[in-house]
């Protein structure tokens, strides 16, 4: 069903910000729809046109609002190099609200980002699992070759270290109160590694 054309009411739903983010995400890298369109159908095995971009770029504001599958998702995040957190971003102004089947009224984009990192009661369990590959990344992982590499040097973007970049709470940067007992393992004092 579709709903309010964004730029009427401001009602906007999961898949209508997604379209919004991708056609952000596109003019941020500097690529053509054709460009995008070729890309996708390479991460997705199914073939997408200049057209199907197009539409899925529109169905922010159109009467086909498209539903975009995690297969989706992921090929765009790979496509256009950011992170699938990236496109549930609301829009910059802040202007609108999410709507949902049950929410008709709206939800704040708060509540979208609350979805998307977590509240306090929650916090723990995800950064549980962060912590876990944390220091792969920290370390640098080799990306597929199909992914684009970046100039880390003209990046604005810089890593703080896996502490930090899972959560602010650990006993050297972080902030999550010492006493809960919870600490990330990422925030652990390093152990030494031994190699078999």
């Amino acid at each position: 069903m579709a709903k309010d054309k964004p730029g009427n009411h401001q009602a906007w739903t999961a898949s209508q910000v997604v379209a919004h983010n991708v056609t952000r995400g596109r003019e941020l890298r500097g690529l053509t729809q054709a460009e995008v369109a070729e890309r996708l159908t390479r991460f997705t095995g199914a073939r997408w046109s200049l057209t199907a971009v197009a539409q899925a770029e529109g169905s922010v504001g159109g009467q086909r609002v498209r539903q975009f599958t995690a297969n989706e998702l992921v090929a765009l995040a790979r496509t256009l190099d950011l992170p699938v957190l990236f496109f549930f971003l609301p829009p910059d102004d802040g202007a609108g609200h999410l709507v949902t089947d049950d929410a008709h009224g709206g939800l704040p984009w708060e509540y979208l980002l609350v979805l998307l990192f977590g509240h306090r009661g929650n916090f723990p369990v995800l950064a549980d699992r962060v912590a876990n590959w944390a220091e792969l990344l920290a370390e640098g992982i080799d990306l597929p070759a199909l992914m684009p590499r970046r100039d880390p040097s003209r990046s604005s973007l810089r890593s703080p270290g896996p502490c930090v970049a899972v959560t602010r709470s650990c006993p050297r940067t972080c902030s999550l109160p010492r006493s809960t007992g919870w600490r990330p393992a990422a925030c652990e004092e390093p152990r030494s590694r031994t190699m078999n």
